[in-house]
C-alpha cells in the first residue's frame, strides 16, 4: 500500500507539469456553483487555476486507479477500502495545497 501511495504521489507531481491550462480553462472536479465547504470555495476562488487543476487531476487519477482494482477479491476489497480512506484524508487536507503552491512560487 505504501508503494501505491508513493506512485500516486509521483503521478500527481508529474501530472501538474503536463496538465498545463490557462486559469480561465481550469475547472475542478465538482460544480463550483454548488461549492459548500470552505475548501471547495477556496479551490473555486483560486485565480491562478492551480488548485482547480490539481483537484481535477487527483479526481482523474483516483477514479482511473479505482476502476483497475478488482471488486471480487479480498485484496481488491481491502485496497478499495484503503483508497477510500486515502481520498477522505486527501479531501480533509487539500486546503494545505494552497499553502504549498504559494510557498513554491515564492
Amino acid at each position: 500500500m505504501k508503494k501505491f501511495l508513493i506512485v500516486l504521489g509521483l503521478c500527481l507531481i508529474l501530472g501538474i507539469s503536463t496538465n498545463a491550462q490557462s486559469p480561465s480553462e481550469a475547472k475542478p472536479s465538482f460544480d463550483c456553483a454548488k461549492a459548500s465547504t470552505k475548501v471547495e470555495k477556496l479551490i473555486c476562488s483560486d485565480k491562478s487555476g492551480e488548485l482547480q487543476k490539481l483537484d481535477r487531476l487527483y479526481s482523474k487519477l483516483y477514479f482511473s486507479i479505482l476502476k483497475s482494482i478488482p471488486k471480487d477479491t479480498e485484496e481488491g476489497k481491502e485496497t478499495r477500502k484503503q483508497m477510500q480512506k486515502f481520498a477522505k484524508n486527501f479531501k480533509d487536507y487539500r486546503d494545505n495545497m494552497r499553502c504549498f503552491l504559494l510557498a513554491l512560487n515564492d
